[in-house]
Parts: structure tokens; C-alpha cells; sequence
């Protein structure tokens, strides 16, 4: 438990540094090449500037509330271990997608939260909770298509 606080309160004062970096610097973007594919470059590109830091001390906040509640929620589960990593597997998705820069690396967060989303619905399994986690599945489908859509729309339109 001292542990879990140690580590929260170090990515606490991280962030806070980062905060005032930005801050005093007005943001920066991180880029990581991967490759070029028919003319298109295939990067993850996160933004850090005063909006996408606002949400991500939002999904902070409330990622670090979730995880600590778990810990009662939880307990005694058999699968406890596993339902840890589909959180926490969520919330990186959810970083992906507030941090991202570019179109590949927003889509990577999308689906990556759509695939945790089915699997923290089902995570008890049973009948009632598949045709949940179906219904979370069909719409996320019609969530990419209005993705999809908006960002041919803006990039026909040049913005």
C-alpha cells in the first residue's frame, strides 16, 4: 500500500514539473517515427500543451481514484490481477488518445479503448454481460465511421 502512495505521489510531482514546463515554454510535440508507407508517415505524435495536460490531469485524477478503489472493489477476486491490467491498459488508451498529435496515434488510443472496453464488460462472464459487451463493440464501430468521417471532412475542407 505505501508503495501504490509512493508511486502516485512520484507521478504527482512528475507531472507537476511537466506542468510548469509547459507552462513557462507554451507546449511541445513528441514525434516517433516508424515508417513511410505510399507516401504516408506512420508516427506516434503526442502533443503536451495547456488543454491535452488539462485532460490528462482529469484522466489522472480519476485513473488514480479508480485504482485505489479496485483495491476493495476487488478483493478476494480470482482475476484480480487481470482486471489491473485491463484498467491500466485503459487508461494508456485513454492517454493515447487526449496526448495524440496525429491521426495514426488517435486511432491507436480509439481502438485501444473500444478492445478494453469490450473486455472490462465481459470481464465477468457471463450471457447478460456479452450482449453488453457487444452492444459497447457495434458502437464503437459506429463511433470509427463519424471518426473517420470528420477527419476526411477536415482534411478535404484544409484544416
Amino acid at each position: 500500500m505505501f508503495l501504490f502512495f509512493l508511486v502516485l505521489s512520484g507521478v504527482f510531482l512528475s507531472f507537476c514539473f511537466f506542468f510548469f514546463y509547459v507552462f513557462f515554454e507554451g507546449g511541445f510535440v513528441f514525434d516517433l517515427f516508424f515508417f513511410t508507407f505510399c507516401g504516408l508517415d506512420f508516427s506516434f505524435s503526442f502533443v503536451f500543451d495547456f488543454l491535452s495536460l488539462g485532460f490528462g490531469g482529469c484522466v489522472s485524477l480519476i485513473s488514480s481514484v479508480v485504482f485505489f478503489y479496485r483495491l476493495f472493489y476487488m478483493e478476494g477476486t480470482v482475476d484480480f490481477r487481470r482486471f489491473l491490467w485491463l484498467v491500466f491498459l485503459f487508461v494508456v488508451s485513454m492517454f493515447f488518445l487526449v496526448f495524440s498529435g496525429n491521426f495514426f496515434t488517435t486511432m491507436i488510443g480509439w481502438d485501444g479503448l473500444g478492445l478494453t472496453s469490450f473486455c472490462l464488460v465481459v470481464f465477468y462472464n457471463n450471457r447478460v454481460r456479452l450482449d453488453s459487451g457487444l452492444i459497447t463493440v457495434f458502437s464503437n464501430r459506429v463511433g470509427d465511421v463519424f471518426f473517420l468521417l470528420s477527419f476526411f471532412l477536415f482534411l478535404e475542407s484544409g484544416q
